[in-house]
């Protein structure tokens, strides 16, 4: 494949870990980033229209960003639902299980994501900090003529930071 400008995704480009494991079987993960935390308005802002105003006087910006969210995509194997091939997970058998091997982790739980250029030897990504999953598809729907079963396994984390090469952020 000649170079590219663009980042490509697939063919090992980009690589997922959670808990320091890869997940054999993950095809995608979406991360939504962390917006602002909302407020009534809903946008983490504030605007302020004194009496008396044709407009507003100003616009306030709160300082705190809301947690980011994972979906992973997981293919489910024969012997094991899809969410037991997440380090810590195995043997768990519902939502409420992996609650309590979350909460059971001695340390924080963490994935990262990592973006290697072709060709290059620096890369870059995030870490993505004290996750939590909140919700495994565990629904069974079997149609003739399906092959393999993807499963959304979803988890909330508090920040995420750049991933660190040679004492320098990478971003």
């Amino acid at each position: 494949m000649a170079t590219t400008k663009t980042r490509v995704v697939g063919s090992n480009f980009t690589t997922f870990t959670y808990n320091t494991q890869p997940i054999a079987w993950a095809d995608q993960v979406s991360d939504t980033g962390q917006s602002p935390l909302s407020t009534a308005r809903g946008a983490g802002t504030e605007t302020i229209f004194p009496l008396g105003y044709y407009h507003a006087a100003e616009i306030v910006t709160g300082r705190v960003l809301d947690v980011g969210t994972l979906s992973i995509t997981v293919r489910e194997l024969w012997n094991e639902p899809a969410w037991q091939q997440l380090q810590g997970l195995a043997g768990t058998n519902n939502i409420i299980e992996i609650f309590q091997a979350v909460a059971a982790s001695p340390t924080p739980i963490g994935a990262q994501m990592i973006i290697k250029p072709a060709g290059s030897s620096t890369w870059r990504g995030w870490t993505y900090n004290n996750l939590t999953i909140t919700s495994v598809d565990a629904s069974e729907t079997v149609t003739l003529g399906s092959m393999s079963m993807a499963r959304i396994i979803t988890a909330e984390y508090t920040h995420r930071t750049p991933l660190v090469m040679n004492g320098n952020p990478i971003y």
